[in-house]
């Protein structure tokens, strides 16, 4: 009831300047300018402070690349968001994260600075729990249904010695928890 009379009593104020407005020409055109303007400017300075605010939250998360305990306490989530971060700050483009249920093994999707598809595989594994090569197999599968030219494997631990050979075998960039670290400082 009281959603209706709101809606009533805007409508009818809205009536209201409709017919003030056709009875004064020449006074609403420049007050629509203004308003239009006005509305213009407002949806600009929100852009703006989305996208300052985007970029800082990028630039914090990125910077948690720079230590390992930081990335082992957080949730798998997290650590995709972060890694996504880190992979903007180092120049990839369009990069998204993609990760969770139905992902298809592709937690990042993005382009490298020659424009093809790269997947990131994110696996935030203990120390002493290393990438196998089943893990690496999944990844291999999942370059195939994405379609992509590009693989990264990203842990914040190692890779076993089969994960490794099977990775270098189909040129997949391995980084590993030593390696995050330092593309994390190369990022600042």
């Amino acid at each position: 009831m009281l959603l209706m009379l709101g809606l009533s009593l805007i409508g009818y104020v809205v009536m209201l300047i409709l017919d003030w407005a056709a009875r004064n020409l020449l006074l609403a055109i420049p007050g629509a300018v203004i308003i239009v303007a006005a509305a213009i400017g407002i949806a600009w300075r929100v852009h703006v402070a989305r996208a300052r605010r985007r970029m800082e939250e990028e630039q914090r998360q990125a910077a948690n690349a720079r230590d390992l305990s930081i990335m082992l306490a957080m949730t798998p989530t997290q650590f995709e968001h972060t890694i996504a971060a880190l992979l903007s700050r180092l120049g990839y483009q369009d990069v998204n994260r993609v990760g969770g249920t139905g992902d298809k093994g592709a937690d990042v999707l993005c382009l490298d600075a020659s424009g093809r598809r790269v997947i990131v595989q994110c696996k935030r594994y203990a120390p002493g729990n290393p990438v196998s090569s089943p893990d690496m197999q999944r990844f291999l599968g999942a370059m195939q249904i994405h379609r992509c030219e590009v693989g990264i494997f990203v842990t914040t631990s190692t890779f076993t010695k089969a994960a490794r050979n099977i990775g270098e075998m189909h040129q997949v960039a391995l980084v590993d928890g030593r390696v995050l670290v330092d593309l994390g400082n190369q990022a600042g």
